[in-house]
């Protein structure tokens, strides 16, 4: 501050101002310096309401009373074991096999989701009170966007957040109106599941960054499994299924030798 205060009277100095120029730079300067130190005071409460109101916000989007958390998006997956396992039994001996992949696959996305959801929430914490110190450098103009970038980082996070829940909630929407009609599973149902889960996947990994890069900043990055890396793993769990028959058929021909 004290910099700020020489550097702008040599300016005034050497514009030919007076006095009265020195002192009304110097009144702007105190007004700058006292906003900057009020942000330093209550700037930890600023950002986790802004977090914790773009949370709301997206749970008020979607249509609910509770904020959804990351065990809730565990919850998607744990109901979708819970209604589609006794549906396994009814299957055939190669499409229980290729059931129980799928069905397990889609628990594991869902938990990536929520380590998605849970990392947004950790850096939110992170941001706002380890990042706290920044603000302590709004009281000098020279590295005032230092401290404009603690709120734009958080704004950004608390974006990514509001985005994440709508996704979220609007997937699990889709995967109850999924399956609320099922009375029993076939084969094709679970792939659509698990085809349903990776999409949410998907969307919940990229379209928050897109969404929270609006705000400027640095935001929280998620668990960087690309589509590829899921349709990839997706892909090997198919050609798992399609070669048990075979398998099936070497072991009872070996058995039988």
């Amino acid at each position: 501050l004290a910099i700020t205060i020489v550097y702008t009277g040599i300016n005034v100095i050497f514009r030919g101002g007076d006095i009265g120029g020195f002192f009304g730079e110097l009144v702007k300067l105190i007004l700058f310096a006292g906003f900057f130190l009020w942000l330093l005071q209550n700037g930890f409460k600023m950002g986790t309401d802004i977090v914790s109101s773009f949370a709301q916000l997206g749970s008020t989007s979607i249509g609910s009373d509770e904020t959804l958390n990351p065990s809730g998006v565990v919850g998607i997956g744990f109901d979708l074991w819970d209604k589609a396992w006794p549906n396994v039994k009814d299957l055939g001996i190669a499409e229980k096999l290729g059931a129980i992949i799928l069905l397990c696959m889609a628990v594991i996305i869902s938990g990536l989701i929520a380590v998605n959801m849970l990392l947004l929430n950790i850096t939110a914490w992170l941001f706002g009170f380890v990042g706290i110190f920044l603000l302590g450098f709004g009281g000098s103009r020279f590295t005032s966007d230092m401290a404009i970038a603690y709120f734009k980082s958080l704004l950004n996070i608390g974006l990514q957040i509001h985005t994440m829940i709508i996704i979220v909630g609007i997937g699990k929407k889709v995967v109850l109106d999924a399956t609320a009609g099922m009375a029993s599973f076939y084969f094709f149902d679970f792939v659509v599941i698990c085809l349903i889960m990776i999409v949410i996947f998907i969307l919940s990994n990229k379209v928050p960054q897109m969404v929270g890069a609006l705000a400027g900043g640095v935001g929280g990055g998620g668990v960087t499994f690309g589509a590829g890396s899921v349709l990839a793993a997706a892909g090997t769990a198919v050609e798992g299924v399609t070669a048990a028959p075979a398998m099936i058929n070497k072991g009872g021909e070996a058995l039988a030798g």
